[in-house]
């Protein structure tokens, strides 16, 4: 079996301090724009950005070669140092060894809407079948940036909903004089809100994935096939 390649991918926007137990962490988001955005406001002592540029192939319905090939998923393998899209079902784990990746976590910044709920899903399953530790021993997690941004007549500070719910209730609660953005992606966020909402550890929402919900995606794709 020939080596994974471990030269950097070209997207990669790198901190200065990645390593295994540095703290530092990946932040994969969908597109250029994106990528763009979050290096303007991240922490470039520890946190690295990389665009999937892309929805990644399913990798459960995908064949080998298909995956082998896959310009996006071999970017990830390449960023984390660690994986490999060569090797059978047997061996991925021994590629995979969270104490020898380059972050300590992976942040999963795609945006609030449908084509990124989906690409999470892809992601999520890619984790699942060829970086199955990094998932398993909670070191993905993703983060819950805003759907719309909220702002009142009277001054106060922009209030953020990350569901419809969440919006009509702030709307109720406000009455008139309300004004509502929704928010087209990642890269049409104010870099304040951007920092503040998704890349502060301190106010950013995150949350642990497991392999728990990479079956669950797993479960919805197979729903969706059967639906069809």
């Amino acid at each position: 079996m020939m080596p994974p390649d471990r030269s950097l991918p070209e997207e990669l926007r790198d901190c200065r301090h990645p390593g295994a137990g540095a703290g530092s962490e990946l932040v994969l988001v969908e597109g250029i724009s994106a990528a763009r955005a979050v290096d303007l406001v991240r922490h470039k002592a520890w946190q690295a950005v990389l665009p999937l540029q892309g929805k990644p192939p399913n990798v459960l319905r995908s064949s080998p070669r298909t995956v082998e090939a896959s310009p996006r998923l071999l970017a990830v393998i390449q960023a984390l140092g660690i994986g490999s899209l060569r090797a059978g079902p047997s061996h991925r784990d021994q590629y995979a060894r969270a104490d020898r990746a380059r972050y300590d976590r992976v942040i999963l910044l795609f945006d609030p809407n449908p084509d990124g709920i989906h690409t999470q899903a892809l992601t999520l399953l890619f984790f699942a079948t060829f970086l199955r530790p990094l998932l398993r021993d909670g070191h993905v997690y993703a983060a819950r940036p805003p759907r719309f941004g909220l702002t009142t007549s009277n001054g106060e500070r922009p209030r953020f909903a990350r569901t419809e719910a969440e919006r009509d209730q702030m709307v109720a609660r406000h009455g008139h004089g309300v004004d509502v953005d929704t928010y087209q992606g990642i890269a049409s966020m104010n870099p304040p809100d951007l920092a503040h909402l998704c890349l502060d550890p301190a106010t950013r929402i995150l949350g642990r994935l497991g392999i728990e919900h990479a079956e669950a995606a797993e479960r919805s794709f197979i729903a969706s096939e059967r639906r069809r």
